[in-house]
């Protein structure tokens, strides 16, 4: 993620590049193929790009500021739209579309030009193949892709 700082809120340019198994992203759709464990159990590759908005807040320090020191925590909330770009490498398919992404993270500041913490993402994308068949409808080569990642943010400001 590379963001601007705004008066009110951060500017969001989001690269993602995610590779899991085909049931962690999606369930299968039977008009597009039918189902099985292979690809279920197979590997795909998803990029996505977005642009979104982010708030800073400190919500964090009035909360727990009577337990302990909270002056160098605060939280983020962002919400960004996506384009997608699903690779199914069991049919040999791609599939393509928009989606959304929302992001909570709750952050250290360790330094003026360093914060880190945990980042909760949730992401939804509705993505479909190119028709291959005059009349094809657009639930016939659709997909809804949604995913749930938590991670480690480390971040650096320039």
């Amino acid at each position: 993620i590379y963001a601007k700082k705004m008066e009110l809120f951060w500017a969001e340019f989001i690269v993602q590049k995610t590779t899991a198994r085909y049931e962690c992203l999606t369930k299968n759709n039977e008009n597009v193929s039918p189902s099985n464990s292979d690809l279920e159990q197979s590997s795909t590759d998803l990029i996505s790009l977005g642009l979104g908005l982010s708030l800073r807040s400190a919500i964090v320090q009035e909360v727990l500021g009577d337990i302990f020191n909270t002056d160098r925590f605060f939280e983020t909330t962002a919400a960004a739209l996506t384009y997608n770009r699903f690779s199914d490498t069991y049919r040999s398919e791609t599939f393509s579309g928009p989606g959304f992404r929302a992001d909570y993270g709750v952050h250290y500041r360790a330094y003026p030009n360093f914060h880190m913490g945990p980042r909760f993402s949730y992401n939804l994308a509705l993505v479909k193949k190119p028709a291959s068949a005059e009349g094809q409808t657009s639930t016939n080569r659709s997909l809804t892709l949604s995913w749930v990642t938590l991670g480690l943010d480390f971040s650096f400001y320039f």
